[in-house]
């Protein structure tokens, strides 16, 4: 069962233009003021019968605003990034305040391949395999903690998959013997 009205899939392409050039018209639309409300009303009118002011507004402000940046991340934009990261900490509406023209989920995104890129990915050494079995009967299934005792930029997923992995083939290869 789909929830809310059918539509086309073809439904957003000609609502679109019109939702760019009627937020232009009204220019509490595109920033953030009191008056948004009462101006995406008026524009919520005019891009489709079933349009509500909500998902006008939504919309605009994640996809069709032209100040929205796109493409490659600078370097500059990736350190301010961290910067801000280390300020706001999970808060991505405030992070991307600091990010002119870039969205929260832009922001969280690119965060994720930043900080997914500084944990090591490598090959388990013996020593950590033998330190995540004694983490794990310590601390259960605490996947993000026993990574960070392990130390080696080992994400919580990370640590939660290979321990499974390590305990799959232990299993196969005590079978064959």
């Amino acid at each position: 069962m789909t929830k809310g009205l059918w539509r086309p899939s073809n439904y957003l392409e000609p609502t679109t233009g019109i939702l760019v050039r009627l937020s232009s018209a009204y220019p509490a639309c595109s920033n953030k003021e009191p008056d948004i409300d009462s101006s995406m009303t008026k524009v919520a009118r005019h891009v489709a019968p079933c349009a509500t002011t909500s998902q006008c507004q939504t919309r605009y402000v994640r996809s069709v605003d032209p100040g929205i940046k796109r493409g490659p991340w600078s370097p500059e934009e990736d350190d301010r990034l961290r910067k801000a990261v280390a300020a706001f900490k999970n808060s991505w509406i405030d992070v991307a305040g600091v990010l002119s023209g870039r969205t929260n989920d832009q922001c969280r995104e690119r965060w994720g391949e930043i900080s997914a890129n500084c944990g090591w990915k490598g090959d388990w050494s013996p020593e950590e395999d033998q330190m995540l079995l004694d983490l794990a009967k310590q601390l259960g299934n605490k996947w993000k903690a026993i990574g960070a005792r392990i130390g080696t930029g080992r994400t919580g997923p990370h640590v939660s998959s290979f321990l499974a992995i390590f305990f799959i083939i232990n299993l196969v290869y005590s079978c064959e013997k």
